[in-house]
């Protein structure tokens, strides 16, 4: 089989001499074979049947230690620094941190879509930044051809992000495994090379997007509207990846990821839960793609290779998957690495890092900081003589 695909590839290339070709003709291979490949029957058992888990998910507080007063102002001290600090934020600092931070913000909500995909659900992406690059895509000629209004914008990518990710989900269902992975990163490389390159499609993936004015009076091309937009769709991100998390249908496919055949004898329908679970991290993946692009202001060649998807997956494996805490922390790791170190500290930060958080913490970086909170917790029982 990968004789006969090397030979396809350079019967391809010496007709049509262009790589992106190549690209569709590959990931038309992958679809067709998955599609085709009938699931064999056999026996379930050991492992195969659950209690196997890829990552750990914050235990939660238990009810004495919710009502400490202490607690209780901790958390409300600390909510308010954050929303004071992500508030105030542009009245001290300069345009290009506020740009730096408006990436971030960018970031987060892709890492949050994957939380939602892996975490809960524990499928794997390798291909996620296409969705943002066919938002983005959306986005750009939204604005360029037809001025629309940039909220329409947002829920216009998020719409195609996730008619994307359903389409795709579906061939990954028919194999168990890790299949998802495949057809992502499949997709990734043609969606990179040929739907978002500027001399094909020149429409949809425009080289030049003017940054609109919301509501008529905030330019986003300035730093600081530009800024509080991100800022608030990366708080609308989270708070929707934690509702789908406390929802039934999050409960479900949580189940469905740790342990599929017990969650089957309840009633749960896995494929009905995992298309849910790819929707919904499609259309977030590709609100952030209306960002991206608008950051950019345009289509940026190459600016949606795979390798962009391989470092948002960096991003939950070094932050938490299981946890949107990870999701804030592992992309300002990642990113802020990326934008504040050269090339070969990049490097040894990066992957250095993954290697040292799954060597001290598989939960990532939010585990470390959950079991500094429950340190400080024990602590506050013990004062007060509760177990």
């Amino acid at each position: 089989a990968s004789i006969a695909l090397g030979v396809l590839q350079q019967a391809i290339f010496w007709s049509y001499p262009q790589s992106s070709t190549v690209d569709v003709v590959v990931f038309a291979v992958i679809l067709v074979a998955l599609l085709a490949r009938r699931r064999t029957a056999a026996r379930t058992s050991g492992p195969d049947l659950g209690g196997f888990l890829a990552l750990t998910e914050a235990r939660p507080l238990s009810q004495q230690a919710l009502q400490l007063p202490e607690l209780r102002w901790a958390r409300i001290a600390g909510l308010v620094g954050v929303i004071g600090l992500t508030s105030l934020a542009p009245l001290w600092l300069s345009p290009p941190a506020m740009t730096f931070l408006a990436f971030v913000a960018i970031f987060v909500v892709v890492a949050a879509s994957l939380v939602i995909l892996t975490g809960y659900g524990g499928q794997v992406s390798l291909g996620q930044f296409a969705f943002v690059g066919l938002g983005a895509g959306t986005t750009g000629w939204l604005l360029t051809s037809h001025h629309t209004d940039i909220l329409v914008c947002l829920v216009i990518s998020a719409m195609v992000g996730m008619i994307t990710a359903l389409l795709l989900g579906v061939p990954s269902l028919r194999i168990p495994g890790l299949y998802l992975g495949v057809v992502t990163l499949a997709f990734a490389v043609p969606a990179s090379s040929f739907l978002l390159n500027s001399t094909r499609f020149p429409s949809f993936a425009p080289v030049r997007v003017n940054p609109p004015i919301l509501f008529g009076r905030y330019d986003l091309s300035q730093p600081a509207p530009f800024y509080y937009l991100c800022l608030i769709v990366a708080l609308v991100s989270l708070a929707l990846a934690r509702h789908f998390r406390r929802s039934r249908i999050g409960r479900a496919a949580v189940g469905v990821r740790d342990n599929e055949r017990m969650a089957a004898a309840v009633g749960i329908s896995s494929v009905r839960v995992r298309l849910t679970t790819f929707a919904a991290s499609g259309a977030i993946a590709g609100t952030a793609g209306c960002l991206y692009v608008l950051a950019y202001r345009g289509v940026p060649f190459g600016g949606f290779s795979p390798d962009l998807s391989l470092q948002s997956f960096t991003m939950v494996v070094v932050g938490g998957m299981g946890s949107l805490l990870g999701a804030v922390l592992g992309a300002a790791y990642v990113y802020g690495a990326q934008y504040y170190l050269g090339q070969w500290a990049v490097l040894f930060v990066t992957g250095g890092g993954i290697i040292t958080v799954l060597r001290l913490a598989p939960g990532g970086l939010a585990d470390l900081a959950y079991r500094v909170r429950n340190q400080f917790v024990r602590i506050l029982l013990e004062r007060r003589g509760v177990s």
